[in-house]
């Protein structure tokens, strides 16, 4: 088993992969907001983090 301090454990607070996550889940607010104007922003927020999770 590895240490879970060394530097190469992908358990950090930030890293290389967040601001990637940020960056789609902006981008798949916003295309849900030209797509579909009418939803509200909770419903958004849901889809984006579905969409990462999945």
């Amino acid at each position: 088993m590895g240490s879970i301090w060394h530097s190469g454990n992908s358990q950090h607070i930030a890293d290389w992969c967040t601001l990637s996550h940020i960056l789609h889940g902006v981008l798949i607010a916003l295309i849900g907001r030209l797509a579909l104007p009418k939803l509200g922003f909770n419903v958004l927020f849901a889809i984006a983090i579905l969409t990462g999770i999945g």
